[in-house]
């Protein structure tokens, strides 16, 4: 590059180049004002670098783009895109008709970012905000944050243009000063340039009547406030409104100050079409949280209303509210677990359940009668888009006890190695440990119906449950309700599994109840195909919304897939001679959807698939699962049998689908007799796990407590692991449910019993203390890990021998297999937890030499791409070079056992 040699211009903190790159680009070099001579610039050095790095982190419309970092003349220099605007004031002066209330907004929009990612800037005013080539503001000069000590007191009375006096909070000029926080930039914001945009507005400086930055002293200290301008005249639209704002801003008490989001959304709410920006900033594939057009922000405060603004209670009261149409059942409320008091237990039961947001599912398909016709006799909610935990499973399981056989239907959720198949996997592992007798008469279904994730992305993490999971329950319970065995139900299941397929199409995502406003995903004209019901994104997005027939076409393109036409998405066994057969058709709202356009899509859906030479035999059309308010729809086909198939025929199935049922969900239903109330049951409480009778010894305890120990110490190193490919919690996930070990360990009324007991118990510990992802899978490992012990004889210390251990781990681990995809090399935590157990094998082995075989295992998924759990989402480029966080645990988990056993 070539360097214009004087500084363009300069600040309390440094200098500011103007460079010319070879490819004739402008770019901005600031030159921080810490040299290399410096004694404290090692230290300084490291905490700049460590602060530069959460602000590349800090990618916003509204955000100064941070290129790259550099060392010029002994100087840290900041690399940054040339801004020919200049500062927001030089920008109003130049500018004077510009749409100042559309500057403030965005200014706000920045700030709000800032603070959501936990940053602080410290100096907000107009000077250090700059202006981009097509008039978008850009929050910059973050010295005050970087370059003051860890406690970020106010150091000094003024800086240049003005001083930063004139827009700090009062309290930073308090004896002690206060730290500077959100709340000292919530009171900039309104002084200097946000939705408060005192300075913005008038075009001055705060207090301009006086001039000195001496004389600005007396009314900081006094706490008066600015006079009111011109720009807020209270005969103006919007002025009271406007002022109000800045004068909360600047409240004397930081605690009732509004926060940095609620400034935003105020600032809206007085904000007129014209006051928009009118720009479209794209930032690579990420959309920018907070930058709404108006037609966006009207759709927003439609989609956040709730009539219940909390979602603490939320999930009990609902279920409560739907036992209320059910005289028949009961809510066990500590469980989340809706269920007939009184059930038929000569018949298979069939239980199922999952997260919540998604009703009428799945408490809406418990029976209204136990006679004649059911569904199933239990469902267990979890929280609003989260899995029940396997102690509400298990507790499902009790209440439905009998004779028969249970069968669960699970629905996959974000793929295999999260959600519902984890904890209700785990769920079914410990029952079947704590009641060894009714291990088969308790089986597993599946569903995973969406076909817009092709086979090759959804190898590891599988095809998500959809709408099409309704259609296992009514069949299943129906068949079960004519006592059919446990195997044949099952069987049924699974088949009309195999050949379901759902696509669904959404127009904005979903908003949870209590959950803060945000923006909308997609634009004011644009539809997302293959949504979830999670609020993930969806396969594509398509602008302008097309037509009802043309969108109808795209979607049951997904559906009509086959090898030929579409190999990565031929999921339905469609016959040979290509898109042909018989068909079940379930068209079902999304939650958001009038039923006057659910209805009209639909007509154009069966006229489509009709003309496509597709027999519809059933047609149903509803809200059977949904996405809590989302405005969409989604469209099933369950292609049924043909004639040549016996294993399960046509109408067999089409029998079982007309089986008269009585539930709120199932609205295709015949007449039925009156309902008498009955007498509901007291829930009982789940009966603790039996111990072993041989106390564990002394080692055994002492591994476990180094195991725990070894994953608390190593909390820092994962959760920085997991911050670059994940979410950045397994550090403190893996630390809780060390801890919630040791804790139960150290309780009196706890006491270690021999092996199989004491690793069962501890498996419900960590399930519960743990939750998650990593909880699920940690608990369905050691819970197996039990089972495999079962008959294990004990040995001379009354422990189980070093083989019998090495035939549990094998055991163990082809049960976690069940559950999940991931196979080694699979860059997740099976990959140490496989090479331990397969080295275990070798009878000649030494534990030594099974973890070197899980730690090479474990250092080697830096080298991996990812193909199971979050990091399979993120960029290959940004997981290279890092362990997987779960892979390491595994192993420094494992380097603490081998220590205690080694004891």
């Amino acid at each position: 590059m070539t360097a214009i040699p004087r500084p363009y211009t300069g600040g309390g903190y440094g200098d500011v180049y103007k460079w010319s790159k070879k490819d004739g680009s402008i770019v901005s070099i600031k030159c921080l004002r810490i040299y290399e001579n410096s004694e404290s610039t090692p230290k300084s050095t490291k905490r700049i670098s460590r602060e530069l790095y959460h602000l590349f982190r800090a990618s916003h419309p509204n955000v100064l783009e941070l290129t790259g970092v550099a060392l010029f003349n002994g100087q840290i220099a900041i690399v940054s895109p040339w801004m020919k605007n200049g500062n927001l004031r030089k920008y109003i002066r130049s500018q004077p008709e510009v749409d100042r209330w559309s500057l403030c907004i965005q200014i706000a929009e920045g700030l709000a970012h800032i603070h959501s990612i936990k940053m602080v800037h410290g100096d907000l005013k107009a000077e250090n905000i700059l202006v981009s080539d097509q008039g978008v503001v850009k929050i910059s000069d973050f010295g005050n944050s970087i370059l003051e000590e860890c406690s970020l007191r106010y150091t000094a009375t003024s800086r240049v243009g003005g001083g930063t006096s004139r827009w700090m909070a009062w309290e930073l000029f308090s004896d002690p000063p206060a730290d500077i926080s959100a709340t000292t930039d919530v009171h900039s914001l309104g002084m200097a340039n946000s939705p408060g945009k005192y300075e913005v507005m008038t075009g001055e400086y705060p207090y301009a009547e006086y001039k000195g930055n001496i004389s600005v002293l007396g009314p900081l200290s006094e706490k008066r406030l600015p006079k009111r301008p011109e720009a807020f005249a209270s005969h103006r639209r919007w002025g009271d409104e406007r002022w109000a704002l800045l004068l909360d801003c600047w409240n004397v008490d930081p605690n009732l100050r509004p926060d940095s989001l609620k400034v935003l959304n105020r600032a809206f709410d007085t904000a007129q079409y014209y006051d928009f920006p009118r720009y479209d900033v794209n930032i690579g594939q990420r959309r920018s949280p907070y930058s709404l057009t108006w037609p966006q922000y009207q759709l927003m405060t439609t989609l956040h209303k709730h009539i219940v603004s909390s979602s603490s209670s939320l999930v009990t009261d609902a279920l409560v509210g739907v036992s209320a149409l059910n005289p028949r059942a009961a809510v066990d409320k500590q469980h989340k677990v809706l269920y007939l008091a009184e059930p038929d237990r000569s018949r298979v039961a069939i239980i199922s359940g999952g997260g919540a947001g998604h009703e009428p599912a799945h408490s809406g398909f418990v029976d209204y009668e136990s006679q004649d016709r059911r569904i199933h006799p239990a469902a267990v909610c979890g929280d609003v888009f989260a899995s029940p935990n396997a102690n509400q499973v298990k507790r499902a399981l009790q209440l439905v006890e009998n004779e028969k056989g249970i069968l669960m239907v699970v629905k996959w959720v974000f793929g295999s190695y999260t959600g519902d198949i984890l904890n209700f996997g785990l769920a079914r592992e410990q029952y079947c440990a704590a009641n060894p007798s009714k291990v088969n008469s308790l089986k597993f279904v599946v569903v995973g119906d969406d076909v817009s994730v092709g086979k090759k992305q959804g190898e590891i993490v599988g095809r998500r449950g959809l709408a099409g999971t309704v259609l296992v329950y009514k069949i299943a319970g129906a068949l079960a309700q004519q006592g059919a065995s446990l195997e044949e139900v099952h069987e049924v299941a699974q088949f009309v599994a195999d050949r379901l397929g759902t696509i669904a199409v959404g127009l904005e995502h979903c908003h949870v109840p209590g959950a803060d406003p945000g923006s909308t995903h997609l634009e004011a004209d644009e539809i997302e195909v293959g949504m979830g019901i999670h609020n993930e994104s969806g396969h594509t997005r398509v602008r302008p919304i097309p037509a009802l027939p043309e969108l109808v076409d795209k979607l049951l393109g997904y559906l009509f897939a086959t090898p030929e036409s579409d190999p990565d998405r031929s999921f339905l066994p469609w016959p040979e001679r290509g898109v042909a057969g018989d068909c079940v058709l379930l068209v079902n709202n999304l939650g958001g959807l009038s039923a006057l356009e659910l209805s009209s899509a639909a007509k154009t859906i069966s006229e489509k698939i009709t003309e496509s030479g597709i027999n519809i035999e059933r047609m149903l059309v509803g809200t059977y699962m949904t996405s809590l308010n989302m405005p969409g729809f989604s469209v099933t086909l369950l292609l049924l049998p043909q004639s040549d198939e016996t294993k399960v025929s046509k109408d067999k199935l089409l029998r079982l689908l007309d089986a008269p049922a009585k539930t709120p969900a199932w609205t295709w239903t015949s007449g039925a007799s009156p309902i008498t109330r009955s007498s509901v049951a007291s829930p009982q409480a789940e009966a603790s796990t039996q111990k072993g009778s041989t106390p564990a010894s002394n080692q055994f305890s002492d591994s476990v407590r180094r195991a725990c120990h070894a994953l608390i110490r190593a909390e820092p190193e994962i959760t920085q692991m997991d911050q670059i490919v994940g979410d950045g919690d397994c550090g403190t996930t893996l630390k809780a449910g060390a801890e919630a070990v040791l804790d139960a360990l150290n309780k009196p009324e706890f006491a270690f019993y021999g092996a199989r007991g004491s690793i069962s118990q501890i498996g419900q510990i960590v399930g519960d203390a743990m939750g998650g992802t990593s909880g699920a899978l940690y608990s369905i490992y050691i819970s197996a890990l039990a089972q495999g012990l079962q008959g294990a004889s004990s040995g001379d210390s009354g422990e189980p021998t070093r083989g019998q251990y090495a035939d549990a781990a094998a055991f163990a681990l082809e049960r976690l297999y069940t559950y999940t995809r991931a196979r080694p090399p699979s860059r997740t935590l099976v990959d140490p937890l496989a090479a331990f157990v397969e080295s275990l094998k070798d009878p000649d082995a030494h534990l030594e030499q099974a973890f070197e075989a899980a730690q090479r295992a474990a250092e080697e998924t830096k080298n991996l791409p990812a193909r199971a759990g979050r990091a399979a989402y993120v960029n290959a480029e940004a997981v290279k070079g890092t362990c997987d966080p779960g892979a390491w645990g595994i192993r420094c988990l494992l380097e603490g056992l081998l220590k205690g056993s080694s004891k």
